[in-house]
């Protein structure tokens, strides 16, 4: 749910606006179980788990969203709980006195605006549109009002799928800029070009919101086109307000419907490692697993792969597999260049599939991985001697999810060329006195090379005694 319903802005706002949010667990393999929490809930919702529960202060229950209920269907259970029960709907004393104040004949640009932003937290979007469209043709506005208010439209009409409207909207924001920028039919700006900090961000934003409808409208190629330019030129000169996580995550999906997954992949895992705080985090993440998750990805046209379920470990070898994108690609994303696949330092094309380095990255400790690690692992057997540097490396990386099957790899490599490395050797030792019951259980199968090592030592087999057959 966080990389759903709970990344989505209108979501965060009507719920903090009407609602006291709080996780609970009462049960599963999730974080925070609390008996509190399985005493109140009790046996009211009929969901088991990923759902969305409203409950009054009395503790009854008011609703419930539909299991695994996408960022649209939360928002519309929301505003129909609230329809349903109008007591949780009123306005704080500070809310009435905003919304007054917005509606009066005096009323300023400031607070038209004021009121107008309330509205469309609330969800509110008739009375929002009327105030943002009086601020847009109210000539004393200030430029900055004016602004507000168009993204306010944006946002309105883009939740509404209404993309006329949308796209007249984004046209006015663009004639803003200065000095004015071309239509969002129009070639896309080169990323080298200079902006002043105006024009820089008015840009950033209608590229955004033009990004959302060509994907919406099935104008892949173009989407991707624009989303990536503008990820480049924000990622290397930000403007204030900046929207990169939006850049980036939406560059990704547009790549994804555009046949090219593993530039999506990079800009998912762009938005994963660079803004861990950022709403779209999450959301990010799970996108760049999505081949090997068995649920409908809402984001991705409902892509989910034919599985029987799967647990974190799987969701965690997913994205590890994706980071290798993210590491390929990133020379030439840092130039500017976003076709193509991966290159070296020397600044070559590679395949994945040969690179020991990356194939090592995609390994997991999980049994739900073990299929996928053991074609991994004849990869690297294949791959011969070069594989055994970047194993050993991940095992003794303590942060990488991967260490037991690491160092697996590299023995059976080892076994395999009959290459006997010291610190291979070290590191196996290691790995059976490790604290990590994975490492430690793995590493024992890995002793075998530890005995053949001590009898190449010698120059043949260690042998028990043999008593002399002779007396005396």
């Amino acid at each position: 749910m966080r990389a759903g319903c709970f990344a989505e802005d209108r979501v965060i706002d009507l719920i903090n606006r009407r609602f006291v949010p709080f996780y609970y667990c009462t049960g599963g393999p999730g974080l925070g179980q609390d008996d509190a929490a399985r005493e109140f809930v009790g046996e009211k919702t009929d969901n088991p788990w990923a759902f969305l529960a409203v409950f009054d202060e009395e503790g009854q229950i008011l609703g419930e969203s539909a299991l695994y209920a996408d960022k649209d269907e939360t928002f519309e259970f929301l505003r129909r709980t609230l329809g349903k029960h109008p007591g949780a709907d009123r306005p704080s004393t500070a809310e009435a006195s905003t919304l007054r104040d917005g509606r009066a004949d005096a009323a300023s640009p400031a607070q038209q605006l004021a009121a107008a932003a309330l509205h469309e937290e609330l969800g509110q979007y008739g009375p929002a549109r009327r105030l943002y469209s009086a601020l847009v043709d109210e000539e004393r506005s200030a430029a900055a009002h004016v602004e507000q208010a168009l993204l306010g439209l944006l946002r309105i009409h883009r939740h509404l799928d209404n993309w006329e409207s949308h796209e007249h909207y984004e046209h006015q924001l663009r004639e803003l800029c200065t000095p004015a920028q071309p239509s969002s039919g129009a070639a896309v700006t080169d990323a080298a070009e200079t902006h002043d900090a105006n024009t820089g961000r008015l840009t950033t934003h209608a590229d955004v919101e033009a990004g959302y409808r060509w994907i919406a409208q099935r104008r892949f190629a173009e989407a991707r086109a624009l989303l990536q330019r503008r990820a480049a030129v924000e990622t290397a000169t930000p403007t204030e307000g900046n929207r990169l996580a939006e850049l980036h995550f939406y560059a990704g999906v547009a790549c994804w419907f555009d046949g090219d997954r593993d530039w999506a992949k990079f800009h998912w895992c762009w938005v994963a490692e660079n803004l861990p705080d950022d709403r779209l985090c999450r959301r990010a993440y799970i996108a760049a697993a999505a081949e090997v998750l068995p649920y409908a990805n809402p984001e991705l046209d409902g892509f989910k792969i034919e599985a029987r379920g799967c647990g974190t470990g799987t969701i965690v070898r997913g994205y590890q597999s994706a980071l290798t994108c993210y590491v390929g690609l990133f020379p030439k994303f840092a130039v500017g260049d976003l076709t193509g696949g991966f290159v070296t330092e020397d600044g070559l094309d590679i395949d994945r599939e040969t690179d020991p380095s990356r194939l090592v990255r995609e390994l997991c400790d999980s049994n739900e991985c073990v299929k996928v690690n053991n074609h991994i692992v004849d990869r690297l057997i294949a791959l011969g001697e070069t594989s055994i540097a970047p194993a050993l490396a991940a095992f003794e990386n303590r942060d990488f999810i991967g260490r037991g099957y690491a160092l697996w790899a590299a023995s059976k490599v080892m076994q395999a060329t009959g290459a006997r490395p010291e610190h291979g050797l070290a590191c196996i030792r290691r790995g059976l006195q490790s604290e990590n019951r994975y490492v430690k259980a793995i590493s024992r199968s890995c002793r075998t090379i530890l005995s053949q090592s001590s009898e190449a030592t010698t120059g043949r087999p260690k042998t028990k005694p043999v008593r002399s057959s002779r007396s005396g």
